[in-house]
């Protein structure tokens, strides 16, 4: 977040986090080798939205909580990027189903990219059935790539 507004202290940032839970307690354990942990300290959480709540005049950090297959449906607006990122497609396949990603697709412009750590071929298999193009994103310390992907 800081090396974008340096390079352009003009944009404006606007990060959306489905989470199923946040437990701010554990993350005061990352203390100051998180460069931006000082925003999770600022975090207002806000009852009738049931969600944690950043701004400053540059940057909109809404972390939504609950069932994310069920509060994208209720995300207005569209982005230019998605980072997916939940547990593994075993342990959280609801995150990597087609009919998720649908709902995710909806919520991006034009030219948008989706990218995800995961290239496992039921993920690509199913971002391509709800109508993204797939392609081998990079090698971050693994073996296999990750995988971009854009409508």
């Amino acid at each position: 977040i800081d090396s974008i507004k340096e390079s352009n202290p003009n944009c404006e940032i606007e990060i959306i986090s489905l989470e199923k839970d946040l437990k701010l307690d554990e993350t005061k354990e990352l203390g100051a080798g998180f460069k931006n942990y000082q925003i999770l300290n600022k975090l207002e959480f806000d009852p009738i939205t049931n969600s944690h709540l950043y701004e400053d005049k540059n940057i909109h950090l809404i972390i939504k909580i609950g069932d994310a297959t069920k509060t994208i449906k209720k995300i207005q607006g569209k982005f230019d990027a998605i980072f997916h990122d939940p547990f593994s497609p075993k342990k959280n396949p609801e995150m990597w189903s087609k009919e998720f990603f649908i709902d995710v697709k909806q919520r991006m412009t034009k030219n948008a990219i989706l990218a995800t750590y995961s290239c496992a071929r039921m993920v690509r298999d199913n971002l391509r059935d709800a109508g993204f193009e797939v392609q081998d994103g990079p090698k971050v310390g693994r073996r296999g790539p990750s995988t971009v992907a854009h409508i």
